[in-house]
């Protein structure tokens, strides 16, 4: 894995992941990459630090232990309507979910760098990586 690239921009992302490994992880990748990450646990300490602060991108789990990120997501857009989310997960998001990119366990990091990329462009919509 590479810093960021020619082109690419430092974000603000908000980590969502009950798995303690998982987290710290995406955490470590993604500060290395050069972005900012806050990482919340769970549903609770996710939409406390959206009330906190400005997010660019919230990146979860669709499978949280005390809730699914799908519906996170929605409660996320009504604090910042213009968040952009990656889902992460083995299964599929529901129809209901808000917009954003969908990339499936295990997680390729590069893959995870480009739709970070991807959801900073102003024209985004529900995709799959």
């Amino acid at each position: 894995m590479t810093a960021l690239g020619h082109g690419a921009h430092s974000r603000t992302l908000l980590v969502v992941e009950d798995d303690d490994l998982s987290r710290f992880l995406l955490d470590d990748l993604l500060s290395t990459a050069g972005h900012r990450v806050v990482a919340a646990a769970t549903e609770e300490e996710a939409v406390e630090a959206v009330r906190a602060e400005h997010f660019d991108i919230i990146v979860t789990d669709l499978r949280l232990q005390n809730g699914r990120g799908d519906d996170l997501a929605r409660k996320v857009h009504h604090l910042q309507p213009d968040i952009a989310v990656i889902y992460v997960s083995g299964e599929p998001p529901s129809q209901t979910a808000v917009d954003g990119v969908f990339i499936e366990k295990p997680i390729d990091i590069e893959v995870l760098l480009a739709s970070i990329e991807k959801c900073a462009s102003p024209k985004r919509g529900a995709r799959r990586a």
